[in-house]
């Protein structure tokens, strides 16, 4: 609609020029010649089309991965899908409207010094909260190492059934406290709530035990 009221205007305009000589065209209030209305309609369409540049180049900032403390502490305790595993944040890059770029240093695993740090991109739109019933548990192995395991909540078990079953071979991760714990591959469809957290040294399990059990 728009566009066709500028389009009339112009239109108006030129007849008015056919009509009139430069020296008898109607004039309103001024003495001197008014702006030709062609050209004000030309002057809108100019600021406008910056409006919509400024407006998409905005659009396109806010859908740019997040890695600030801000979004990492809104997430909940929680499995997430993982989109995208790389060595920088910048490399993670836009997968997904909703996601946000986490690093993964494995501090918990016992692996930090052994594999260089990551950045993962996880899907914030899906997730498993981790919803506790009981006690976290820790079994050790008689290596040194141990295995941090919970069971979930019985509302969260038929969330678990099918967010494992539609993720079957592909990766995940558990965040704590804003920050990734682990990352596994899903590889069968857990049923029964029982989720294995990460295999850890032992000081290691306590601390993720700790934060678990608040």
């Amino acid at each position: 609609m728009g566009s066709t009221r500028l389009c009339s205007a112009a239109r108006r305009n030129v007849g008015e020029r056919r009509r009139y000589p430069d020296s008898e065209a109607p004039m309103k209030g001024h003495s001197h010649s008014p702006v030709p209305r062609a050209l004000l309609a030309l002057f809108a369409l100019i600021l406008l089309a910056a409006a919509c540049t400024r407006t998409e180049d905005n659009a396109v900032a806010h859908r740019e991965p997040s890695t600030s403390t801000t979004g990492r502490n809104a997430l909940r305790d929680g499995l997430y899908p993982v989109l995208c595993e790389a060595a920088t944040p910048e490399s993670a890059g836009l997968v997904a409207p909703r996601q946000l770029v986490l690093p993964y240093d494995r501090k918990y695993s016992g692996l930090a010094q052994e594999e260089p740090r990551t950045y993962l991109a996880i899907d914030t739109s899906l997730l498993v909260p981790l919803i506790l019933d009981g006690q976290p548990e820790v079994r050790h192995d008689g290596t040194g190492r141990a295995l941090l395991s919970v069971t979930l909540a019985r509302e969260c078990v038929n969330l678990l059934e099918q967010f494992t079953a539609e993720h079957l071979g592909k990766p995940v991760a558990i965040v704590l406290d804003g920050e990734i714990v682990t990352m596994h591959t899903v590889r069968s469809i857990i049923r029964e709530g029982k989720l294995q957290i990460s295999r850890c040294d032992s000081s290691s399990c306590e601390v993720l035990r700790g934060k678990l059990a608040e």
